[in-house]
């Protein structure tokens, strides 16, 4: 957390998850937030100069030690870069994506390149016409996870999940 602080003015910032749940009024964010806080899992939106192109970077940590990097391309830029001029120099690195097509579900389109240790994740997102014949891009994410530690966090969030839910046995 210290060195990226270095890298980048950081701002703490409610987990995307939780504002979600208080957004749309389902779930328990009071209990996703001290799931958050027992699992030593924070997120920050970077503040400062980056590129023009990126409308923002966040960055996540768990017991201060960094696991995921999301960048956000907004309209402007995905109106003016192809996807697949976007996605070219990845291709070109790491060679052909899994591909995960979610646009029916979740409006969004996904390449990814993982190696046992990281991953990236390239996607584009956007709307679905009411009659679902166009899909409208309206940003592109970049996401860099070390596997591990997120997999690590997911099993261990949902064990404190499951023990909060638990009924006591008499």
């Amino acid at each position: 957390l210290q060195e990226v602080g270095k890298v980048f003015h950081m701002e703490e910032k409610e987990d995307a998850v939780v504002a979600i749940m208080r957004k749309f009024g389902f779930g328990d964010p009071e209990k996703q937030s001290k799931i958050n806080k027992k699992l030593g899992k924070r997120v920050f939106a970077a503040k400062g100069t980056f590129p023009k192109e990126v409308n923002s970077i966040n960055v996540l940590f768990r017991n201060d030690v960094l696991y995921q990097i999301a960048l956000n391309y907004g309209k402007e830029y995905v109106q003016k870069v192809d996807w697949d001029l976007f996605t070219l120099p990845a291709i070109n690195k790491y060679g052909q994506p899994i591909v995960s097509n979610n646009i029916p579900v979740l409006a969004s389109f996904t390449y990814q390149w993982a190696d046992g240790q990281t991953k990236l994740e390239i996607q584009k997102s956007g709307t679905l016409s009411d009659d679902k014949n166009k899909f409208a891009t309206s940003n592109y994410n970049v996401f860099y996870t070390d596997v591990v530690t997120y997999i690590a966090m997911e099993k261990d969030e949902k064990n404190m999940q499951e023990e909060s839910t638990a009924i006591p046995n008499f």
